[in-house]
């Protein structure tokens, strides 16, 4: 009778290792399954990207959030932690990366660096108007344009760059990646053919930003921005009563803000042209949405103006 106990706790205690190692590798399999992608992003809008081709396999982390500027960034320990277990850095150029690159590697020596930007041709920032002393020559890359996600052409690059590598890094979701890519640029042809009818007929083509975010979105579109600050820096006395002049012989009425800088300046040229000022966010997340509502406001801005 004992040897039957014994021999049934045997089996008992098989079995129960059996369903408990089966169990174990269910677990194991579902998380493999469930594993996203992590993935690190200096900006909104290109998370917005990774979100819209990755969508349900990425976990994107973006390191600059709403409203903050750029040029002060400083991680959190939160940037950290995902740092430190992301895949992939997506690097889109921006001044700041120049110098957290380096120190993000170190963070995570496995972390694969993507530079967006590679495949396009930036452009010295806008200079203010004809005739400046700025010197529009200068390709330094401290002065080259970095807001390149604002350029419907130059965006179709970026996106292939991202395709590419879910694409290589996740080869069993491939039509997956695809399809997200193809949907994604049926919606830029369309957001870029209503912004070409918009501004087929506009009264004139300047239009008065404070920061020159708008460079490539101006080229795209045939208009001509005209920035307030410069380098980095704001205007002096007469390089403000220089652009009233140019404002007001422009009929530009309306001065745009994004809201990451100070708009001291910015109210003060309003005032004197009997404008108003308008905020547009070069670093808004729904990329499509905020492009489409930027080229609006800045077409309706034209229409005030002299040609």
């Amino acid at each position: 009778m004992d040897c039957i106990r014994v021999n049934f706790l045997k089996v008992k205690d098989s079995v129960m290792k059996k369903i408990c190692y089966f169990f174990c590798f269910f677990i194991f399999i579902s998380h493999v399954a469930c594993a996203k992608i992590n993935c690190i992003v200096s900006i909104l809008p290109v998370k917005f990207f990774v979100d819209k081709i990755g969508g349900e396999y990425v976990n994107a982390h973006v390191l600059i959030p709403p409203g903050t500027n750029p040029t002060t960034y400083d991680p959190k320990p939160k940037d950290i932690i995902f740092i430190k277990k992301s895949e992939v850095y997506f690097k889109i150029g921006v001044p700041f990366e120049r110098i957290w690159t380096k120190k993000i590697k170190n963070m995570n020596h496995n972390l694969k660096i993507i530079e967006l930007y590679k495949n396009v041709k930036r452009i010295p920032m806008s200079n203010r108007y004809k005739d400046t002393e700025f010197n529009t020559t200068y390709t330094s890359e401290d002065f080259l344009d970095p807001h390149i996600w604002l350029s419907p052409t130059y965006v179709r690059f970026i996106l292939l760059e991202i395709r590419d590598f879910f694409i290589q890094f996740d080869r069993k979701n491939k039509d997956y990646y695809l399809q997200n890519y193809f949907d994604l640029i049926k919606q830029i042809n369309k957001l870029e053919s209503d912004l070409i009818v918009l501004f087929s007929n506009v009264k004139t083509r300047y239009f008065l930003v404070f920061h020159p975010s708008w460079g490539y979105f101006a080229r795209d579109f045939g208009l001509i921005q005209v920035p307030i600050e410069l380098e980095g820096k704001e205007p002096s006395f007469r390089e403000v009563s220089s652009l009233i002049s140019f404002a007001r012989n422009k009929g530009i009425k309306v001065v745009f803000v994004q809201p990451q800088f100070s708009k001291r300046i910015a109210r003060i040229i309003a005032s004197k042209i009997n404008g108003k000022i308008e905020e547009i966010d070069p670093l808004a997340y729904n990329w499509i949405d905020n492009l489409k509502n930027v080229g609006i406001k800045i077409s309706e801005s034209l229409n005030t103006g002299r040609k």
